[in-house]
């Protein structure tokens, strides 16, 4: 009987379990995503229009595909525009969700709100901005969201724009036309490398520039890329008249005021003391960017170029970077420097080509050093990074007029060059002690930091060695372009691992300035990646053992080389327990193509793989060494 129940048991359960499983493949999943990107551009039209009574319209059509959640909830859920209300007005046209359905559902009115752009939060001399956002409704994945809006600006000296031709997701139809009078001075460029071949055509006395371009794939965001505006490529148009931008941004800077007298206090507290041309310069920059707080993502872009006057920035307590660089140049003016100001390029951007400020967006210092070299220095971090001219090398720069009477710095002869030699001893007790050298050259110079007196630099110097504090240190070359630091340094090899070996890590030079190495790349990679090139860095480290000690392991050799650069490891055991290590890194170029990945992750592999860094040494027979310290045997001596 038993067993009878057990069976019938068995099979009930048994035609339970099919008949769910059954029912759970047949039931569709709760959530099936899209295939492909998390989001798509199906069509996206800009239109730029110069009126006849000089207002310029600017309308922006899109209709986007959201396939994920992470699309609708994190990345575009909403659209949003910035604009002035004193010079702009603002027209939504269209806001309506198609759903994979057919269904079409209008957004409501209240699904548009202004607040202030974050650029700006707290700045009380940009508070008058604000940001129109369009927030999307009726969202699921599969959605299409249609989108149309035109802002209006009255009073513009000239029609000039701006228009990504890559976006973070791919897009299907990009569309960008302008309209003007036949006789307007109309000039555009793109960026190069980009082909593209307007429509030009004329229509009622109107000129019609049509630009058309089709399946481009997405440029996103990913570890090591360059950043944008050098990434992205760019369309530029402009009526603006050659030098046009110039004498309007000295214009400007002129209506903005002279240096106030309570700022002009604080810099001559400030030199106080410094003698030399380059400490009274830092110290001048840096005193200003103390004295206030600075809304740093506003660019120029979006004031416009425009200032506020100087004695109303210093007296609020907050700058845009363009103000602070207005306060920097005046100020270096105020002691005898010839300084102005200028707004960098985007890569590729020809100012020379076209007109106006369009594409002109971080704002800096241009003085003439005692050389006669014109130098160019980040008001919002003058005491950060290397010489920002070798930074900026291949862009151009808009300079407010009248230029400084200096000539263009010259060149260092490679993008960047760091390269540390050091010999080391290692006494019986495992302490060590010697000398560093950090030389660099190009973007790699830390110039402010030396300045400064280069503590920053001493201590970054000292840490290349196992728990290494500073000595003495002293500067024996300090320019733009080359720079080089002797430090005397002291530290202790770690405690042995349980197998009783030390292990000591000779990796990579200290990143003080400059672009730093990228994480190695994934497959299928997308974007281009930054090395910084051309350029190299090396490290050639001497270590003497005090008898007893021994080399249990060298680290390996290396030799890459492909079309990104080359890695090369030697090493050298001489006599007496002298080992002798060199590592060499060179890249070819600054930045490489998403296609070249591979030569990439194959030299960043080499360069940073343990084994090829690590030294492993055996500490003298008998002592057992506890924190970096070894210990005599008991009863020694006896």
């Amino acid at each position: 009987m038993n067993g009878r129940w057990k069976l019938a048991a068995g099979v009930l359960a048994a035609t339970a379990a099919l008949q769910w499983g059954a029912a759970a493949a047949a039931a569709p999943p709760a959530f099936v995503p899209v295939a492909g990107a998390d989001a798509e551009v199906l069509e996206h039209v800009e239109r730029f229009e110069l009126q006849e009574d000089g207002r310029v319209a600017h309308e922006v059509r899109t209709r986007l595909a959201v396939n994920s959640y992470v699309a609708i909830n994190r990345l575009y859920g909403e659209t949003t525009v910035v604009w002035d209300p004193r010079h702009d007005e603002v027209q939504v046209l269209a806001n309506r969700t198609v759903l994979p359905s057919g269904e079409v559902v209008e957004a409501p009115a209240n699904a548009v709100v202004d607040d202030l752009p974050q650029q700006v939060h707290r700045n009380p001399l940009w508070s008058h901005l604000r940001r129109r956002v369009v927030v999307h409704t009726a969202l699921e994945p599969g959605a299409v969201i249609e989108c149309a809006y035109r802002v209006t600006s009255h009073g513009a000296a000239w029609l000039e724009a701006e228009v990504p031709l890559r976006r973070a997701l791919p897009v299907r139809s990009l569309t960008v036309e302008v309209e003007v009078s036949a006789d307007a001075p109309l000039l555009w460029q793109v960026s190069p490398g980009t082909v593209v071949t307007p429509e030009d055509r004329l229509q009622s006395g109107r000129r019609l520039l049509r630009f058309h371009l089709e399946e481009l794939p997405a440029l996103p965001e990913e570890p090591g890329s360059p950043p944008r505006d050098e990434m992205v490529p760019y369309l530029w148009l402009s009526t603006a008249p050659a030098g046009g931008a110039q004498e309007e941004l000295a214009r400007r800077l002129a209506a903005a005021g002279p240096l106030p007298a309570e700022a002009a206090k604080e810099v001559a507290r400030a030199l106080e003391g410094k003698a030399s041309f380059e400490e009274r310069v830092v110290a001048v920059l840096e005193t200003l960017r103390e004295g206030v707080q600075v809304s740093e993502e506003a660019g120029a872009t979006l004031v416009r170029a425009s200032l506020a006057p100087l004695s109303q920035v210093w007296e609020s307590g907050w700058a845009t970077p363009l103000e602070l660089a207005a306060l920097g140049s005046a100020a270096l003016d105020s002691i005898g420097v010839d300084a102005t100001v200028g707004l960098v390029g985007k890569t590729g951007r020809d100012g020379a080509r076209v007109a106006g400020f369009v594409g002109f967006d971080r704002p800096v210092v241009l003085f003439a050093d005692q050389e006669g070299c014109l130098r160019l220095v980040d008001p919002v971090a003058p005491g950060e990074g290397g010489p920002l001219e070798e930074v900026v090398r291949e862009r151009a720069v808009l300079t407010a007029l009248p230029r400084p009477t200096a000539s263009p710095c010259a060149r260092a002869s490679a993008a960047f060059r760091r390269q540390v030699t050091a010999s080391l001893q290692v006494d019986e007790a495992g302490a060590i002690s010697g000398e560093v050298e950090l030389a660099t050259g190009g973007a790699a110079v830390p110039h402010a930091a030396l300045v400064h007196g280069g503590a920053k630099v001493v201590r970054a110097v000292a840490a290349l060695v196992p728990g290494g504090k500073a000595g003495k240190s002293r500067v024996v070359n300090l320019s733009r372009r080359s720079a080089a630091v002797v430090v005397e340094v002291t530290g202790a090899l770690p405690p042995p691992d349980p197998a009783g070996l030390v292990r000591v890590s000779f990796g990579e030079a200290p990143q003080l300035a400059g672009d730093p190495l990228p994480p190695l790349p994934v497959a299928g990679r997308l974007t281009p990646m930054l090395l910084g090139g051309p350029g190299e860095e090396a490290l050639e480290v001497t270590v003497r053992l005090a008898p007893g000690w021994s080399v249990a392991a060298l680290p390996v050799p290396v030799a890459v080389e492909n079309a990104a650069g080359s890695v090369t490891v030697r090493l050298e055991q001489g006599a007496g327990g002298e080992v002798h290590l060199e590592r060499r890194l060179v890249l070819r170029s600054r930045v490489v193509p998403a296609e070249a990945a591979g030569a990439v992750r194959a030299l960043l592999a080499a360069w940073r793989s343990p084994a090829s860094q690590e030294l492993l040494l055996r500490p003298p027979q008998g002592g057992e060494r506890q924190g970096g310290s070894a210990r005599a045997p008991s009863g020694g001596g006896r």
